[in-house]
């Protein structure tokens, strides 16, 4: 190889990495609007997780109680009406505590990402994850041993609509950027929020366990969840702070939820 062909590739190296990083950066409009955050407003987004976190519990023990933990019950999880009224009363809690919260400070709604402003582009990227995560399930989907589960569309809806937006809502628009505020480090405010995302999940998943809907976990299962869930909150953080918006991200996330769901054993 002489040596113009090695600074050909060198070069091209560089642009990759031009681009690719140009490709990850994320929106100043967000780190503008992160930094501007004080500590108080941090207390706030602690504030915010612990009454979501207690709100939840309270609206679904009542849920819970009403499940038997039969084999049974447990394919009929996503068709039982209790489990959408429990999934819209967490939703209102929280979206409810997100809004007083951001009124009580007199900040402006629009600052949680809703606006209109890079909606496609936020979209249309998650579509384009959406696929790669599809690969993932490739095996599922084309294999004779699972079937598409019709019973989950309405989920679907529900997943998008209600659970997804109400976690986006509250760690990617409300929490982490008022983290700024109090660790002034843009990892360390991913890592704490991604923490308290990991922490929601597993009171959820307690609550499953309970229901009979799921196995009891050992502290190996659950710190390796811990680990998943928080790399997927720092996977929908970067694509919220990308845009500045949450509609992709609930896209995303509705679909990672829904996917492995979709298709179940048939055999």
């Amino acid at each position: 190889m002489n040596d113009t062909s090695k600074l050909s590739i060198v070069q091209y190296t560089r642009d990759l990495g031009c681009k690719l990083r140009h490709f990850c950066k994320t929106s100043m409009v967000y780190h503008e609007h992160a930094s501007g955050f004080e500590q108080k407003d941090a207390w706030y987004a602690l504030l915010a997780l612990l009454l979501s976190a207690v709100g939840i519990t309270i609206v679904s023990l009542p849920f819970v109680s009403t499940y038997t933990q039969s084999h049974e019950a447990i394919h009929h999880f996503w068709v039982n009406w209790p489990i959408y009224i429990s999934l819209l009363l967490n939703a209102v809690i929280v979206v409810g505590i997100v809004f007083i919260l951001v009124r009580v400070k007199s900040q402006k709604i629009l600052s949680l990402g809703l606006g209109k402003k890079n909606i496609l582009k936020s979209l249309g990227l998650a579509v384009a994850m959406c696929a790669v995560f599809s690969l993932f399930h490739i095996g599922r989907i084309f294999s004779d041993h699972y079937t598409f589960s019709t019973s989950m569309l309405a989920p679907t809806i529900s997943l998008l609509f209600v659970a997804s937006f109400k976690e986006e809502l509250l760690f990617r628009a409300y929490v982490g950027p008022r983290f700024y505020g109090i660790f002034k480090d843009k990892g360390l405010s991913v890592f704490v929020t991604g923490l308290s995302f990991a922490a929601m999940h597993i009171i959820t998943r307690i609550g499953a366990v309970v229901m009979g809907f799921d196995h009891n976990w050992i502290l190996s299962e659950l710190i390796i969840l811990m680990v998943i869930w928080v790399i997927f909150h720092a996977l929908y953080h970067w694509l919220y702070a990308k845009y500045n918006n949450i509609w992709g991200p609930t896209l995303l996330h509705a679909y990672r939820n829904f996917l492995p769901l979709a298709f179940v054993a048939s055999y």
